[in-house]
Parts: C-alpha cells; sequence; structure tokens
C-alpha cells in the first residue's frame, strides 16, 4: 500500500492477512493460541472478511479462500503488505529485479493502492560461470536475460547473464576509499555468494562477494566456515549490507 499507515515509514511491513481454507477454523485457533478477538465484516453474500484484534486494535485479518485459489492449488499462507510511497512505481521495480506481479497495483476501497509481488530468489543470475543473487547487480552492468510466460500470460525473468559487470569496465563508485569490518562468521551461502558476519558490536552483516573478486578472495570464501573471525574491507552498502572487496 503507499499511504500513510499509522506513522509507519515506507519500507515496513503494515498489514498481514491470512488466507485460509478453513475461516471458522483458523478464527478459532488463533483466539485460542494468542488470545485474538475476531470480529467478521461480510463483504459480499458468500465472503467475510475477519478483522483479529487485541486490546482494541487490529493486528490482521482472515480471508476464506474460494474456487479459483483452491483451483490453481494455492495452499492456506500468509500474505504480508509492505508500506511503500508509491504502489506503481515500487511493482515496477520489483519486476526489474526478477519479481513475478500476480496483481497489478489497484485501489483498495479507502485503504489506498496495492499490488501483489511473489519473489522466492530463483531467478538465476550468473557471472562468469558462477551463481550470485540478484541483489548483486549493479546500475551499468551489461547482462542477457531470459524471459518465460507464466500460465496467465505473465512475463517474467527466470535467468540473468552478466556479460560485462560496471566494475569489469572500472565504473567504480565512492572512489578509492574501502571501509572494513571485521567479526565471526555464522552462515556462508556459497550459491549465492554471500556470507553473515556477527561484528563487534553484534550486529548481523550480510557481506557478498564482488563479481570481480580477485582469485585468492574467491579461494578464501569459499574456504570459510562458521565460526571463522574474519577482517575483510570492501565497500559498506548499509548498516547490514557490505561488499567485499579483500581479506585482510
Amino acid at each position: 500500500m503507499s499511504e500513510t499507515n499509522n506513522g509507519l515509514l515506507p519500507g515496513s511491513f503494515c498489514w498481514f492477512e491470512l488466507h485460509t481454507s478453513d475461516g471458522p477454523a483458523a478464527t478459532e485457533f488463533y483466539k485460542s493460541l494468542f488470545g485474538w478477538e475476531a470480529l467478521g465484516i461480510p463483504i459480499g453474500p458468500d465472503d467475510v472478511y475477519t478483522m483479529l484484534k487485541q486490546d482494541d486494535g487490529n493486528v490482521g485479518a482472515l480471508y476464506q479462500m474460494h474456487g479459483e485459489e483452491l483451483s490453481n492449488g494455492i495452499p492456506p499462507h500468509w500474505l504480508t503488505y509492505i508500506l511503500v510511497d508509491s504502489a506503481d512505481q515500487s511493482s515496477a521495480k520489483a519486476q526489474e529485479l526478477g519479481a513475478k506481479i500476480l496483481m497489478e497495483p489497484f485501489d483498495v476501497m479507502g485503504a489506498g493502492r496495492m499490488s501483489v509481488v511473489r519473489y522466492d530468489d530463483k531467478t538465476q543470475v550468473v557471472y562468469r560461470q558462477r551463481d550470485y543473487s540478484v541483489a548483486n547487480l549493479e546500475r551499468g552492468d551489461y547482462i542477457a536475460a531470459r524471459t518465460q510466460q507464466d500460465r496467465d500470460g505473465r512475463i517474467y525473468t527466470d535467468s540473468i547473464t552478466v556479460r560485462e559487470s560496471a566494475q569489469d569496465r572500472g565504473d567504480k563508485r565512492g572512489g578509492n576509499r574501502l571501509d572494513r569490518a571485521e567479526g565471526r562468521v555464522e552462515y556462508v551461502d556459497q550459491r549465492r555468494g554471500t556470507f553473515e558476519l556477527r561484528d563487534q558490536r553484534n550486529r548481523l552483516i550480510i557481506v557478498s562477494v564482488a563479481f570481480n573478486a580477485p582469485g585468492p578472495v574467491i579461494d578464501q570464501f569459499n574456504r570459510l566456515r562458521n565460526g571463522d573471525y574474519v577482517r575483510i574491507e570492501g565497500k559498506s552498502v548499509s548498516s547490514d549490507r557490505f561488499e567485499l572487496a579483500n581479506f585482510m
């Protein structure tokens, strides 16, 4: 949704909605589990939207799935909503990054505008015969994308090959200054080329290996194990994201 919601900032989770195959049973389950109260609101001849409440405040809702969802084999699931400045712009950006748009942006009665997006991180990004996450792509990378069409006629990207990275062409941002970090490795994802580092301030940082990392850096990354203490330098993208350049 794209409107202000209880003072939350864009990027915050703002609503939670359970799609269930058995509304009454799910209602009783969550009432017994968390002590929630339930208020059913008729939204059609046979439809009820159940608000889940605690201490006079709404915590979420549940909705019983019908024919189309059930016939498509969609299992019961929690649908999470994230507040954005623009549902249209965020949907377009999500699609660029490999997400699948299940429902194009539309207006919701008195509640703003929304779309339904699915991202499962299964879009394959390949660079120099190594797999990476979509999050490793940088502005300026030259890529070739393979698209597919789902059974509803929607187009999505399932494979991206990086022909030449921005770093290959010397298109580096931020000058030559390198940031530093150190801490203990908590998890290594060899397939995505990332590892999780718990730094000295107890922050968990996701460290990604650059596309054009030198061979010695790749070799040391491949030898990483949980519990290793490492000192690294590279680019601090945010408080919990770091692009690795070298091990120190």
